[in-house]
């Protein structure tokens, strides 16, 4: 049995055999024109827990690897309707390593690379016997020595090649396996051995420690699956096709895992979730969290540049801006970007590269979301508050001042546990935090200088848009809406709002201590 070189086609003929199998083998086409010793190509594509990296790999295994006959499988598949689709069939020695079978979270990995290559090499030991192998051969003069001896290019698969860096392996073993990818990958000695080289995780290749030494590889993310992103996942005429072969409703199935628009416009679907529902026949949260999100859950806690904010937007619909190149694709998560672009990677967040921003994908992992949120002390008060101060904005934007005036009494009788309105200063304190959604979308500033005095309060949007169009506050204390309008007019406070073009909501609030009731009048005004 083999379990590195060349492992045949037996997994996946057993995928293909099997109810709801989506054909995804016209990828094949794409490598093809990378393989070759005037190519040498270098691939690879990172994409979450259960979007169908391990059928993937299959599939090259067993089109490529030189110890079986996968003709008729794949003349039967859509890769066998293109010119030239066997080119390579079954022409390649193939070594497959799952990089997760040898490296753990235990913190004892110092001998999993050696433990690795070991095997390697005694199992080409027994494969190629003409070639001249001793069980001590070094494993890049082992692959070498084979090329030498029946002439086949090696194609090498690499599931998990992320697992050393999110088990948080020493530096000394993270050092020592990074090296190893260099050696397999990037030296001369090969360069020619080595054609294709596919490897896939869930992280892109780390861009602070080893960019370097794996810089040949082209990288297929899911910020950026450039030709890839069809077979990233599921597409909405397959998850019809699936839909349609199972008897299952396609509407639910766009409700539950649709949400994840690659390149701005292909519409994917966790592969896993839908396959189980068509299984099943239920419309449930199929996708399991994966461990590295528990431990996020601390990074979020602490509130980093204002993500709680931001967090409870998301799961309560929202979206928000994210800058992705802060991330250097590691474990160290030091902002709001490192920790946001990780969940985008994690398939927690759906990233829009049109608008730059994040956003929960679906029904099934915003349940995921929601769960795991409940569990944590801050979250669980938060994520009720939410959705008052997200009706507070909404409505804000509405200009529905008997709306903003009921949800501020409701936020007025939960602050009096903190402090009492005394003054307009208690009232903006209350009033900042009422608006406290309003954080994933604005920059929100207090007292800021304009015209002829300073503004109480000015919310400016992150992201303009006609959705989220500017705000000017004014807050007055047992005095009218309308002295606090002519104020804001009378001061120009929208002078503060330079380079600003669109709608602004002019928002006069007050509060009279008498009946413990505010009042809100609104104007609109276009710059």
């Amino acid at each position: 049995m083999s379990f590195f070189i060349n492992p045949g086609n037996a997994s996946f003929s057993t995928a293909a055999s099997r109810d709801f199998f989506v054909d995804k083998t016209e990828m094949i086409i794409l490598l093809n024109d990378l393989l070759g010793t005037d190519q040498r190509g270098r691939v690879c594509v990172s994409r979450p827990r259960r979007f169908g990296k391990t059928m993937a790999t299959n599939m090259l295994e067993a089109y490529y690897s030189s110890d079986c006959d996968s003709r008729e499988l794949f003349s039967k598949l859509k890769l066998s309707q293109h010119s030239g689709w066997d080119k390579w069939l079954n022409k390649c020695n193939v070594l497959t390593l799952d990089i997760s079978a040898f490296f753990d979270d235990s913190g004892d990995n110092e001998g999993a690379l050696d433990n690795l290559k070991r095997r390697v090499v005694r199992e080409m030991v027994k494969k190629f016997p003409d070639a001249g192998l001793a069980p001590d051969t070094d494993i890049y003069e082992a692959i070498s020595m084979v090329y030498e001896s029946d002439g086949r290019p090696f194609v090498v698969i690499m599931d998990e090649y992320d697992a050393p860096l999110r088990f948080s392996v020493s530096e000394k073993v993270l050092r020592e396996y990074l090296n190893f990818m260099r050696k397999m990958f990037k030296t001369k000695e090969l360069s020619e051995v080595v054609q294709l080289a596919y490897i896939t995780g869930i992280i892109p290749i780390i861009r602070d420690r080893c960019e370097s030494k794996l810089n040949n590889f082209t990288e297929y993310t899911m910020l950026r699956p450039k030709n890839l992103a069809k077979y990233f996942g599921f597409t909405k005429e397959e998850v019809k096709s699936v839909c349609e072969q199972s008897g299952i409703d396609f509407g639910k199935c766009v409700e539950w895992y649709d949400g994840y628009k690659l390149n701005g416009d292909v519409d994917i679907f966790s592969p896993y979730s839908v396959s189980e529902a068509a299984k099943s026949k239920l419309f449930e949260g199929h996708w399991t969290h994966t461990a590295a999100y528990d431990n996020l859950i601390d990074c979020i806690n602490m509130d980093v540049d204002g993500i709680q904010a931001d967090v409870v937007s998301l799961v309560e619909g929202g979206s928000v801006y994210v800058d992705v190149e802060e991330y250097k694709n590691t474990m160290e998560l030091y902002t709001k970007n490192d920790i946001l672009t990780y969940l985008v990677h994690l398939g927690y967040l759906a990233y829009n590269p049109l608008d730059k921003t994040v956003s929960v994908p679906n029904l099934e992992v915003k349940e995921e979301w929601v769960r795991t949120l409940k569990r944590s002390r801050e979250y669980s008060f938060l994520l009720d508050f939410a959705r008052e101060s997200r009706n507070l904005l909404d409505a804000t934007i509405r200009k529905d001042a008997k709306a903003v005036a009921d949800t501020l009494d409701y936020a007025h009788q939960e602050a009096t546990t903190t402090f009492s309105y005394n003054n307009e200063l208690s009232l903006q304190t209350a009033i900042k935090m009422a608006y406290y959604c309003a954080q994933a979308d604005y920059n929100i500033f207090t007292e800021l200088p304009a015209g002829r005095g300073y503004a109480d309060m000015a919310f400016i949007p992150k992201v303009p848009s006609p959705a989220r169009p500017a705000i000017i506050v004014e807050l007055k204390w047992n005095r009218s809406t309308q002295v606090a309008l002519n104020q804001i007019r009378t001061r120009r406070y929208a002078d503060a709002l330079r380079g600003y073009k669109g709608n602004i909501i002019l928002a006069a609030i007050t509060y009279n201590p008498d009946d413990n009731a505010h009042s809100c009048e609104f104007e609109s005004q276009e710059v």
